[in-house]
């Protein structure tokens, strides 16, 4: 790193994080804890990408067992406030990954958790980008809208002319 060993480590404590591979709800929200407390320990902020790591990794172990299911997405929100609190207002990747919890291959609810997403969106700009994941976003709102048989969810997701 050309400007200090801080500025480069936060970045690896992301790539760490979305990495994690923790069937276990409890055992990924320990690890996921412990990583965060570290990265507060040496001096450095969470931003944007660690939220949408660790986000990631939580829709990764609650796709695992449809036992995680509820636990992960309890913890999708909690992560959520925790990180609001530390002033990181969450992207659209953030938001991706709340989808991605909620709206899984092992989940059979179908909750209405875009409508939401979309309620906290309105008239807020989300450009420029704060994640490569932010550009997953639209596409897995509408597969979710027409999943849940809501024209008025996709409608919404339209760019105004």
């Amino acid at each position: 790193c050309v400007t200090g060993v801080q500025t480069c480590a936060l970045p690896i404590f992301n790539a760490y994080i979305s990495v994690l591979s923790i069937e276990d709800v409890e055992k990924m929200k320990a690890e996921i804890s412990s990583v965060l407390s570290r990265i507060l320990e040496e001096g450095l902020v969470p931003n944007h990408e660690t939220l949408v790591s660790c986000l990631q990794t939580n829709a990764f172990t609650g796709s695992k067992h449809m036992g995680s299911y509820a636990g992960c997405c309890k913890f999708a929100l909690t992560l959520m406030s925790e990180f609001k609190s530390l002033g990181v207002e969450p992207g659209l990747g953030a938001y991706f990954q709340i989808l991605q919890t909620y709206h899984s291959k092992m989940s059979t609810q179908r909750t209405l958790i875009l409508k939401d997403i979309l309620d906290l969106l309105e008239g807020k700009e989300m450009w420029p980008a704060t994640s490569t994941q932010d550009f997953n976003f639209f596409y897995k709102a509408m597969l979710v809208a027409r999943n849940l048989n809501q024209s008025k969810l996709a409608l919404r997701l339209q760019p105004c002319c």
